[in-house]
């Protein structure tokens, strides 16, 4: 099966399956409630990105456990940031979720990348 027309469409394919079985884990859900509600909190100016960029590396060191590949993580994280940004008519104009969002995703990839202890 060919999807999306791409080198690796098996290996795609393969994490987007594992992250649409991984919605039903409880400790992943409210991992990301606790992602969404930093991500307000910062966009609002009640906190500051160093609880949000806690957040994000708790985010990827759940996803990361479960052995997903570093394009999983990115989709998942997208869909997040996505989800949150539907309710958040009422926050910072679009250049600073955009802007916001980069950070993050540039947060989700060091933290991912980011070499482990053992």
């Amino acid at each position: 099966m060919v999807a999306f027309g791409i080198s690796g469409d098996a290996r795609i394919m393969a994490s987007i399956m594992t992250i649409l079985a991984n919605d039903n884990d409880n400790a992943g859900l409210a991992t990301e409630e606790r992602l969404r509600a930093a991500y307000v909190q910062v966009a609002r100016r009640e906190a500051t990105q160093i609880e949000l960029r806690a957040r994000v590396c708790e985010f990827v060191a759940h996803l990361r456990s479960q052995s997903l590949p570093p394009e999983a993580v990115l989709i998942r994280l997208k869909r997040v940031l996505a989800d949150r940004l539907g309710a958040m008519r009422d926050l910072p104009t679009i250049f600073v979720r955009s802007a916001l969002n980069e950070q993050i995703i540039r947060w989700c990839i060091e933290e991912y990348y980011r070499p482990q202890s053992p």
